[in-house]
């Protein structure tokens, strides 16, 4: 008997099972009340759920169900049977395949620009003027999930708390208590700028913090190849909190 590796996830009340392309289409099924048309559309907080699936492949590319034909689609964004404007939240596709960018913490900013304004032109509005108006809105809705994926690919601290998410490693407020050693670092730095008033001495410090911010990208990047995502919460906790650090400094440089 061919046996077969499969997971099972709860998306509000609906369970999910995926792992192969053939489970794709059983998610697809299973997910249908998302795409019905008296049914409001998926959240993006569904959608990061639904994006974890992603963390177990298909043997198959991914097929995407179209909402408006119902065929299966090589593109989340453009059906490519009748050419409709996807449903991208009612679809388990993470913002990297969204933007068709290699999952991961480093990217190329300057591809990613490209690929980001040569996506948004299959989705200008301009196009969709004359069709009915459940197609200008899930162009609509494709196209502010896109300017969120972009948002949040640019930004190292976004992607780095994205890719935490899609592996199941979410970050709160409280997450920091996780890292003693990380609070009191930014405890004794909040301290020293409180206690500063010297230009040359702020300006001194704020290079610091921009040093060590930029020595934690790279740790991030090796964790992130690595799978180590304990080590990448932590190091996201601490860029995180050095920029908060940084962002007093510049505001006591900007009364100077």
């Amino acid at each position: 008997m061919m046996m077969m590796c499969v997971r099972l996830l709860c998306v509000g009340d609906v369970a999910v099972v995926v792992g192969t392309a053939g489970l794709q289409r059983v998610f697809n099924r299973s997910c249908g009340y998302l795409m019905n048309g008296n049914r409001q559309h998926a959240s993006v907080n569904t959608l990061i759920k639904w994006q974890r699936l992603l963390l177990t492949a298909p043997e198959q590319p991914l097929r995407y169900s179209c909402w408006k034909c119902g065929s299966n689609s090589l593109s989340p964004l453009i059906c490519s049977s009748c050419n409709t404007v996807m449903k991208v939240a009612s679809e388990p596709v993470s913002y990297f395949q969204l933007l068709d960018i290699p999952q991961g913490f480093d990217i190329n900013g300057d591809g990613l620009e490209t690929k980001f304004y040569d996506t948004m032109k299959l989705l200008h509005p301009d196009k969709f003027g004359m069709e009915p108006k459940d197609v200008q809105d899930a162009a609509a809705e494709t196209a502010a999930i896109l300017n969120n994926a972009f948002s949040t690919m640019r930004s190292p601290l976004k992607r780095a708390e994205y890719l935490l998410e899609l592996n199941g490693v979410g970050l709160t407020d409280e997450s920091r208590m996780e890292f003693p050693s990380v609070i009191m670092q930014i405890m004794e730095m909040n301290e020293k700028v409180d206690g500063c008033n010297d230009e040359e001495k702020l300006e001194s410090f704020d290079e610091d913090i921009e040093e060590k911010r930029d020595a934690i990208l790279v740790q991030l990047s090796t964790a992130f190849k690595k799978k180590d995502f304990p080590q990448a919460k932590e190091h996201t906790i601490m860029y995180k909190y050095l920029g908060r650090v940084q962002e007093q400094i510049r505001n006591k440089l900007d009364n100077f």
